[in-house]
């Protein structure tokens, strides 16, 4: 998650940088300190927890098939993002408030997914520690019942 908040904070600051006044930069700070920084450390936590789960669990998504966070959700993120000002100045203010939801719905739903990863991975945790926790007792049990057997040593 670390790599994914410090590229939020370079683009950040890139964006910031970009805005000619400094009520745009207040807005932009604002905007993107809600929104960009929980969505890029929710889109990194995201990948890890797909990658790791395709790597320890050999199931999941690979490298075939795309993960869901690395370009789709933020591409879209975007467009709804910048797609307004155009959409406002062309006449269509409706629709250019109602894409204003869109940042906000999708990092509520990218942290709804992030949390249920990590539901995920502590019940499968849970589960790999019971396995183990059974498999040692029954192999203490196992090694307990052999000891207490007579041995058979022929007589001499």
């Amino acid at each position: 998650m670390r790599a994914g908040l410090g590229f939020a904070l370079v683009e950040n600051v890139g964006y910031i940088l970009m805005q000619p006044t400094l009520t745009g930069q207040i807005e932009v700070w604002m905007l993107r300190a809600f929104l960009a920084v929980p969505g890029h450390a929710m889109w990194t936590g995201m990948i890890g927890a797909l990658a790791a789960q395709r790597r320890f669990d050999k199931r999941g998504l690979g490298p075939r098939r795309r993960l869901p966070a690395r370009g789709r959700v933020p591409r879209r993120l975007r467009v709804s993002v910048f797609a307004r000002e155009p959409l406002r100045l062309e006449g269509y203010d409706t629709l250019s408030k109602a894409l204003a939801a869109v940042p906000i719905l999708m990092t509520v739903l990218a942290s709804s997914c992030f949390a249920g990863l990590a539901r995920h991975a502590l019940q499968l945790d849970d589960r790999d520690a019971a396995v183990r926790a059974a498999r040692a007792l029954s192999s203490s049990a196992h090694d307990a019942a052999t000891t207490a057997l007579p041995s058979a040593r022929p007589a001499i």
